[in-house]
Formats: C-alpha cells, structure tokens, sequence
C-alpha cells in the first residue's frame, strides 16, 4: 500500500515538473562525469571559474538576501521601495553588459526546453544515453547562473546540426531546485504579458 502511494506521488511529482516546461536561452557548459562523483563533489568544481558567471551568480546572490527586506519596505514605505527597485534593475542591466562584454567568445547563447525535472538543448556531438555530466547554465537574460548534475535519456541528430540532447536533472540541491521553479515562472509571466500585449 505504502509503495501504492509512493509510486502516485511520485508520478504526480513528474507530471507537474513536466507541465511547467518553457522555451529559453542560456549559455551551456557540459563535462562529462562518474556517477559516483554526483554525490560526493559539487558540479562547480568541474568548470574552471569564469569572471561574467560569478557576476551574475553574485547579483542573483545578493537580490535573493534582501528579497525579504524589499518587500518588507513595500508594505512601510511603497515610494521608497519602488525607488528602490528601480536602482535594482539598473544594477542588473549593467551588470549583464558587463558580463556580456566579459565573455569568451567561444560562449553563445543557445535555444534551450527547460522544466523543474531536466533540460533539452542541441550540443555539438552526441553524449552517452544513461551517462551523466555536469551542466554550466547561465540564463543570460535573467541573470541567473546555476551548476546542476544530469543523466541523458536521450541524444539523437537534430535536423538543423548536432544532436539534440534529453537531459534529466540528477541530485540537484533544493536551492538550484528553487531557483530553476522560480526562473520557470518568471518566464511564463513574461510569455502571458507579451501574449496579452499582442492581442
């Protein structure tokens, strides 16, 4: 019975991070892993440090620490904390023509699917079916950067060039979890508005 609920639970899980997939664009890093290494080193460690993704990850960093004390002031002083939103988004708009600016060239943005449980993208060569890799992500755009472990379910020739890769996330911490839902939502909000804008 126990197992009975587990399974239920479990495929509802995998339907709801299904359902929340969108299309986007991000500049990947990938290198390939043993599984064994999943669970006992970070996948940041296996990129070298990179100036403009410690940028962004930095901002990312410090919005989410003062997130609370922002919305706080709304409540307090809603002038205040407009003004203070605004100052927000000019930090972040230079900050990512800095990090743009900063970036090797060999680095481009890429069309991406992405949802709470895996990420499909197109890389230059096939990587192994039920293998595992270490993923570099930056969501240019929102200024998120993330590093995550995934298995590959599947890797076939995409028309267009390369191959097209099937990526489930694997082991991922909650906060990379977080941070993925919230980036999710953010861009259906966008896709709902510009929808909206159109008709």
């Amino acid at each position: 019975m126990n197992a009975s609920n587990d399974s239920f639970h479990n495929d509802i899980d995998k339907e709801r991070r299904q359902r929340f997939r969108v299309d986007d664009t991000a500049i990947l890093e990938v290198c390939a892993v043993d599984v064994q290494d999943t669970s006992i080193k970070p996948a940041a460690s296996f990129f070298k440090s990179s100036a403009p993704f410690n940028l962004v990850r930095d901002i990312h960093d410090i919005d989410q620490e003062h997130a609370a004390v922002l919305r706080s002031l709304g409540e307090k002083n809603p002038e205040l904390a407009l003004y203070l939103g605004a100052l927000n988004k000019k930090i972040e708009s230079i900050g990512s023509a800095v990090a743009e600016s900063i970036l090797p060239e060999d680095q481009r943005l890429q069309a991406i699917d992405l949802s709470e449980g895996g990420i499909g993208f197109v890389h230059d060569v096939k990587l192994v079916d039920a293998a595992y890799y270490a993923l570099k992500i930056w969501f240019h755009r929102a200024l998120i950067g993330i590093t995550a472990y995934v298995r590959v379910v599947g890797s076939n020739r995409s028309i267009e060039g390369g191959y097209h890769i099937s990526a489930a996330f694997h082991a991922m911490p909650d906060a990379e979890s977080q941070i993925i839902a919230r980036h999710i939502y953010q861009v259906q909000a966008e896709q709902q508005r510009s929808r909206k804008s159109d008709d």
